[in-house]
C-alpha cells in the first residue's frame, strides 16, 4: 500500500513539473524567435562593419593615389617648362594649323631632301613627316640592333601623303607614330635605319644622324609629358569626386548609427 502510494505521488510531481515547464515557455512571448532575430542582428551589424571596413581601405588607396599624382603632376610640369624654351611655334599659312618644332629644326622644315623630322600638332599629338627624294612610298619602317618596326599606311592623297618636284613627303601620326618615335628614342646612342616602303617594296633607305635622332628623342618626350599631363589632370579631379562620395556614405552611416 505504501509502495503504491509513493509510484502514484512520483507520477504526479514528474506531470506537474512538465506542466509548469510548458507554461513557462509558452507564458514568455516570442521566446522561440527571439535567438533567430538576434542572429539576423548580428549579421547586419557584421556585414555593415565588413561595409565600412571596405570603404575605408577605398577611401586610403585613393588618397594615396591623390598624393601620388598630385606629386608627379607637378614633377611633370616642371619637367615640361624646362623643355618648352627649346620648341617654338610656327604658324604656316602653307598649312592647315601651326605647329611646335625644336628651334634648331626650324630652317630645315619642311624637308627639301631625303629625311626625317618630328613636330608637335597644336592638339599636342607628335606627328612625324618623312621625305624621299626619287621615290614614292607609303609607310616607313626603323630598325636597330637586329629589332624593327613599321608605321600605319598613309596612302597617296595629296594631302598627308603628297609629292612635289621629285620629292614625296608623308605625314605619320598616331599611336604607330608614337612608337616608332618612342623606338628612336630609346636607341639614341645606336645606329638606325630608315626605311622607305611602297607596298612590300623598299624604295629608299637612309641612316639617321644623331641630331635627327635627338630631335626625335626630344618631340616624343614633350609629346610623351604633355600627354601623361592631361591624363593626371583628368584622374585627379575624378578621384577627388571618389573620395568625397566615400567620406559622404561614411558620415551618413555614422550618423544613423547614433540616431
Amino acid at each position: 500500500m505504501k509502495n503504491t502510494m509513493k509510484s502514484t505521488y512520483r507520477r504526479l510531481i514528474t506531470r506537474f513539473t512538465a506542466a509548469a515547464v510548458l507554461l513557462t515557455v509558452a507564458g514568455v512571448p516570442g521566446a522561440g524567435c527571439s535567438s533567430a532575430e538576434q542572429r539576423r542582428k548580428d549579421k547586419r551589424e557584421r556585414d555593415r562593419q565588413e561595409w565600412r571596413a571596405e570603404l575605408t581601405d577605398s577611401l586610403e588607396h585613393i588618397q594615396r593615389r591623390i598624393e601620388t599624382n598630385a606629386e608627379t603632376l607637378r614633377t611633370l610640369t616642371q619637367d615640361i617648362n624646362g623643355m618648352l624654351p627649346s620648341f617654338t611655334h610656327v604658324d604656316n599659312p602653307r598649312h592647315v594649323e601651326g605647329y611646335y618644332i625644336l628651334r634648331d629644326f626650324t630652317d630645315m622644315y619642311p624637308l627639301s631632301g631625303t629625311g626625317l623630322t618630328a613636330r608637335l600638332t597644336m592638339a599636342e599629338q607628335l606627328e612625324m613627316v618623312a621625305a624621299l627624294r626619287g621615290g614614292v612610298f607609303t609607310r616607313i619602317r626603323v630598325t636597330s640592333e637586329g629589332k624593327s618596326l613599321e608605321s600605319d599606311e598613309v596612302p597617296y592623297d595629296g594631302a598627308l601623303n603628297y609629292r612635289a618636284a621629285g620629292l614625296c613627303t608623308v605625314a605619320f601620326s598616331g599611336s604607330r607614330c608614337d612608337s616608332l618615335g618612342h623606338f628612336i628614342t630609346l636607341n639614341d646612342n645606336n645606329p638606325v635605319t630608315l626605311e622607305y616602303l611602297d607596298g612590300s617594296r623598299v624604295t629608299g633607305h637612309v641612316t639617321l644622324s644623331d641630331k635627327t635622332k635627338r630631335m626625335v628623342a626630344r618631340t616624343w618626350t614633350l609629346a610623351r609629358t604633355r600627354a601623361r599631363i592631361t591624363a593626371l589632370e583628368r584622374a585627379l579631379p575624378l578621384d577627388n569626386r571618389k573620395l568625397e562620395s566615400i567620406r559622404t556614405r561614411l558620415d551618413n552611416d555614422s550618423v544613423q548609427e547614433t540616431e
